[in-house]
């Protein structure tokens, strides 16, 4: 046979409110189909005023209201972690935090962090985070070991365009390369894998003096044809880095360095080697000058000479 016990239970005869009051308190209160629990007006379904806690097999969650903050709502995982979801009245959640500064703020330590998990169950195996500013919506997604960056997607039915895309083996842009101009080259990647502008301006350049690399140098050098190890059968021209660089040219070579932090030859700026030529055609030219300016003076002699040989045989 059950058994109920209780200090109080009454019906208020004005709205038929129910209170369980068995310490005078007003703990529990049934009102117009509404249970409230530590209040006396419940102004919801169930409206529990200050925390309660969940029980599991291990860990108990516990929910707390105005905890460390006004108007702050938070879950933790008793005796384990804190701050597992952080609420505020403001509008911003945390995950880790018990102060998120924006409308979603994760405070993770370690290699820990935000980890957005493919779709297994899909060919594409796929993951995407959608974004959207003043209408231009964009995504970023991982498929298949390629994470891209895509514009005009649309969550649910597309993933929009592909614009730039980061491989194992580089970055790939098919928008880039649709993209031409016929203007110079302004792109240097770094022995170090840095992305730069590359300029001629005088506004970025400092100690500017005349070079005094020349003809010689040009002569020091060895023109050859190759094929590169990851470009099949395609032949190519031009020089041999350690080769420019054992001939003092260093200002032409791009260094990297290897795993003991030596400087080692890895490319060569083959366009500031137009300077190289510059200066080689100008000494050429000084030359072929001066080889004029001799051949006219011989012509001078020659053509003096004829005159007076012309004369004696007319005596």
């Amino acid at each position: 046979m059950s058994e109920v016990k209780t200090n109080k239970i009454s019906s208020l005869a004005s709205n038929n409110d129910i209170t369980i009051d068995p310490d005078g308190t007003g703990d529990v209160v049934v009102a117009s189909g509404r249970l409230g629990i530590a209040t006396s007006s419940p102004d919801s379904t169930l409206h529990v005023h200050g925390s309660f806690r969940q029980t599991g097999a291990t860990a108990p969650f516990e929910w707390t209201v105005n905890a460390g903050a006004a108007d702050t709502y938070k879950l933790n995982a008793v005796g384990y972690a804190d701050n597992l979801l952080v609420a505020t009245s403001t509008g911003k959640v945390g995950i880790g935090t018990s102060s998120p500064s924006q409308p979603l703020t994760i405070s993770t330590s370690g290699a820990n962090g935000l980890y957005l998990l493919r779709d297994g169950s899909t060919a594409a195996n796929s993951a995407r985070l959608f974004l959207d500013s003043s209408n231009t919506p964009w995504a970023i997604m991982i498929e298949d070991g390629e994470l891209s960056f895509r514009s005009a997607p649309n969550p649910g039915s597309s993933s929009g365009t592909e614009r730039v895309a980061f491989t194992v083996n580089g970055i790939n842009s098919s928008a880039v390369a649709a993209n031409t101009t016929a203007s110079s080259a302004n792109l240097f990647i770094s022995g170090g894998n840095n992305f730069q502008k590359s300029t001629s301006s005088r506004r970025y350049k400092t100690e500017i003096t005349d070079a005094a690399h020349g003809l010689a140098d040009v002569l020091n050098l060895r023109s050859v044809t190759y094929k590169g190890v990851n470009d099949g059968e395609t032949l190519f021209g031009g020089l041999i880095a350690e080769e420019v660089h054992d001939a003092g040219l260093t200002h032409f070579v791009n260094y990297e360095e290897d795993d003991e932090g030596n400087l080692i030859p890895d490319g060569l700026h083959y366009g500031h080697m137009v300077a190289l030529a510059f200066k080689a055609i100008q000494e050429l030219k000084t030359d072929l000058d001066a080889e004029k300016a001799k051949t006219v003076t011989l012509q001078t002699q020659v053509a003096d000479l004829e005159t007076r040989v012309t004369a004696l045989e007319n005596a």
